[in-house]
């Protein structure tokens, strides 16, 4: 069900043979960043191609109005306008081939922005990367014993075939 209302991504083969589907799914803390609501042109909706837009389907947007919704590529160009370095997506509040609407002041888009992420955890030591190993060789032919249990407060067993080190250290 959340395919078909928030939408999502179907994955084919070379041969087209459809190998996976993923649905979008919203989430408090968020997946993805957004830039501050941009002006979209009415003009730039006829000139990206109104086949690329899709009706809404998303309560809360159609709620407020919006009727259509389009994908904005990486680094983009419609009109000799570079739009979005990441991507984004454009919302608009009238048909696309529709120019001298009312309801165009209200078209948006929304570039993707870049945002820190937390790609693991931080060695004790050095604050370095740590990296999730199943190396048992040497000194750690028969297991590993973490020194730094008790700092993190881990109710894992101290000693386990995989465990978090430091390439660095």
């Amino acid at each position: 069900i959340a395919f078909l209302v928030f939408g999502g991504y179907m994955y084919f083969d070379s041969d087209m043979v459809l190998r996976d589907v993923r649905a979008v799914v919203p989430v408090e803390e968020g997946g993805l960043c957004f830039g501050a609501p941009q002006q979209w042109s009415p003009e730039w909706s006829i000139s990206a191609g109104v086949d690329r837009w899709c009706p809404v389907t998303l309560p809360s947007l159609r709620a407020i109005g919006v009727r259509y919704f389009s994908w904005l590529l990486p680094d983009e160009t419609v009109e000799g306008s570079k739009l979005c370095r990441n991507g984004g997506f454009a919302y608009i509040f009238h048909e696309p081939t529709e120019i001298g609407v009312l309801q165009a002041r209200l078209d948006v888009f929304f570039a993707l922005v870049d945002k820190e992420v937390n790609h693991g955890k931080g060695c004790p030591q050095c604050s370095r990367l740590l990296e999730w190993s199943d190396y048992n060789e040497g000194a750690y032919a028969g297991g590993w014993r973490c020194e730094f249990s008790d700092n993190c407060g881990s109710s894992w067993s101290m000693e386990a075939p995989t465990r978090w080190f430091c390439p660095h250290c």
